[in-house]
């Protein structure tokens, strides 16, 4: 019901769903397919996290939101390949990269926003392609 009701008397063009606030595991997906067809509707998967040895459920994309048509923005793959780019500094020191061993330090979520502003239409200057 959130999304519907979060929804209701707006336009939005773009809707962006964090996994960090909705556990894959925890959430009952019908609701989430009742978004309008015409709605560019986002799960973001959550970061990785280079302390963790396997994932949690936030960091997969849930099967059924495909079904309803849901595109996925993959922080987690995305993050996991920038902190391999790193190698073994990042495991020995992860304060390179990270501010508290789980949420990466502004530059890194600075690069992500601009990744998913390239995925739905804007350049690196805010203007539509």
């Amino acid at each position: 019901r959130f999304l519907t009701n979060a929804l209701a008397g707006t336009h939005p063009t773009h809707v962006f769903v964090n996994a960090g606030l909705w556990p894959a595991d925890k959430v009952p997906w019908g609701p989430f397919c009742s978004v309008p067809a015409t709605l560019n509707a986002y799960w973001c998967t959550t970061t990785f996290v280079a302390v963790r040895k396997h994932p949690l459920p936030g960091e997969e994309s849930p099967p059924a939101l495909a079904a309803c048509g849901w595109k996925v923005f993959d922080r987690y793959r995305i993050t996991k390949q920038y902190v391999m780019s790193h190698g073994k500094n990042v495991k020995k020191n992860p304060s390179i990269l990270y501010h508290d061993n789980i949420h990466f330090r502004a530059p890194v979520y600075k690069e992500l926003n601009i990744q998913l502003l390239s995925l739905v239409g804007f350049t690196r200057r805010g203007n539509p392609d």
